[in-house]
């Protein structure tokens, strides 16, 4: 499966040279001949965007070559919250009108069926 890191090739040869790691060194690194260096894995590239991907949903292919995530919570609850639902108007058993706007600053649960 394909990851987007987003890291840069530039990035992770800047970084190390910055902190005074050898052209040299660094290859070594990726050899796992660094005596300095410990080798580095594919989780070392992944592991931060792990956090993100906590939370969404996901949905996969049957032979799970194809993933897709959905928006994190965090996003949904800040998007649902600020929407408003429409006003509607709808009798009880006893026939008497209800609107939703009647109820307007409380928590509503609104249990809906459907035959298709």
């Amino acid at each position: 499966m394909d990851i987007y890191l987003g890291i840069s090739a530039g990035a992770f040869i800047a970084a190390p040279l910055a902190a005074g790691i050898s052209p040299e060194e660094l290859f070594l690194s990726l050899s796992g001949n660094s005596e300095k260096i410990s080798q580095l894995k594919p989780s070392d590239f992944y592991w931060p965007n792990t956090t993100e991907l906590m939370g969404k949903p996901a949905v996969r292919s049957e032979a799970a070559d194809v993933w897709l995530l959905g928006e994190g919570v965090d996003l949904r609850n800040d998007a649902l919250l600020s929407l408003e639902a429409p006003d509607f108007t709808l009798p009880d058993l006893d026939g008497k009108l209800h609107s939703l706007s009647d109820f307007r600053g409380k928590r509503v649960l609104l249990i809906t069926w459907a035959s298709w």
